[in-house]
């Protein structure tokens, strides 16, 4: 069941995240246009390979050892994503409700898979 939830969590993730990166209800980009192949593709790239690896993980149970790796991958991946956020705050990119609102699936995410065994 927990797992279920995980996966959802993640969903939601990779959901806002694209919401986020693409452009804002007017049409207009959110970030400068040039940072959308590197910086915005990285954050994107970030929730995608979270939820990828929640997933393989999972699928790996039997295997504690790679599921360790897996673990600290996500926790890692979560870590980096969060502070690509929060840059994006900080430069105004994003407002703070949105920050808020990404920081906090994030962090969920990053808290229940820092408790697996």
């Amino acid at each position: 069941m927990s797992d279920f939830r995980l996966g959802n969590m993640a969903t939601d993730l990779v959901e806002f995240t694209l919401t986020i990166c693409s452009k804002d209800e007017s049409g207009k980009p959110r970030f400068p246009t040039r940072l959308y192949d590197s910086y915005v593709k990285r954050i994107s790239d970030l929730s995608l390979d979270v939820i990828q690896s929640i997933f393989i993980a999972n699928a790996v149970r039997d295997d504690p050892e790679k599921r360790k790796k897996i673990r600290e991958s996500i926790i890692g991946n979560c870590g980096a994503m969060a502070k690509l956020v929060f840059l994006a705050y900080k430069k105004g990119w994003i407002s703070d409700k949105q920050n808020t609102a990404w920081q906090k699936k994030i962090n969920s995410i990053y808290f229940v898979v820092l408790r697996w065994k």
